[in-house]
């Protein structure tokens, strides 16, 4: 699965603009009161609301580039450490990857996770505008896993990566994830407690697009959607 665009909400998207374009350097631009990073074949947007509440996504980057994406993130932000080992790189043995957290202004937990099983073509160097390869995940906070699951699986044909219908599933491929988790189930490496932020999403599975409808409530499948 590919994600596309994902539509989130924020209470200042010119402040999350001005973060991402001028302090992290990606390719951002804001118009019409929304911010839109362009990511490989991913948008990001953030459109303005006075009750947007925190989430979670993540960003494809290759293994090589584990380091020097490290490197990027400390010029900008406090890299935060696993709860375990106090390290900054993360290790995901089951799901044989590394990953990277950080938070924004407006305590999005980001997360840049490289995917060992992923081919990866890559340059020598690490250019954040070039080398972070699209919309990994999306948090949906809600309290039937295995309803949302469901939709997914039957309207859009997504799988189960990883994880339960009760505290934590992973709904989806490598390239792009749902992670879907009930209320109040802190942001992992945070102390952050989950909460239902409601997004759009346009993604690609076998060629054939749909969308993605989340309320902060219920999760919406429309299949087959240009």
């Amino acid at each position: 699965m590919r994600i596309l665009t994902l539509r989130l909400l924020s209470k200042d998207p010119k402040v999350l603009c001005d973060f991402y374009a001028q302090m992290a350097g990606l390719t951002a631009s804001y118009e019409r009161d929304r911010c839109t990073l362009h990511c490989a074949h991913s948008q990001l947007i953030f459109e303005p609301s006075p009750s947007a509440l925190p989430y979670h996504f993540a960003f494809n980057i290759a293994p090589a580039h584990l380091q020097a994406a490290l490197s990027w993130v400390q010029s900008f932000a406090e890299p935060l450490p696993d709860s375990d080992t106090g390290e900054p790189i993360v290790q995901f043995p089951a799901w044989n990857a590394e990953a990277i957290y950080f938070l924004d202004p407006q305590n999005n937990v980001v997360e840049l996770i490289a995917r060992k099983n992923l081919p990866w073509a890559v340059s020598e160097d690490f250019d954040p505008r070039r080398d972070l390869h699209g919309i990994s995940e999306i948090g949906t906070v809600l309290s039937d896993i295995s309803e949302a699951f469901q939709a997914l699986h039957e309207k859009a044909g997504i799988m189960r990566y990883s994880g339960d219908f009760e505290r934590f599933c992973a709904a989806g491929s490598e390239e792009g994830l749902f992670i879907l988790v009930p209320p109040n189930r802190n942001w992992f490496p945070t102390n952050n407690p989950s909460q239902s932020a409601p997004y759009k999403l346009i993604a690609e599975r076998n060629k054939r697009r749909f969308e993605v409808h989340f309320d902060g409530n219920e999760l919406e499948v429309h299949p087959d959607r240009a």
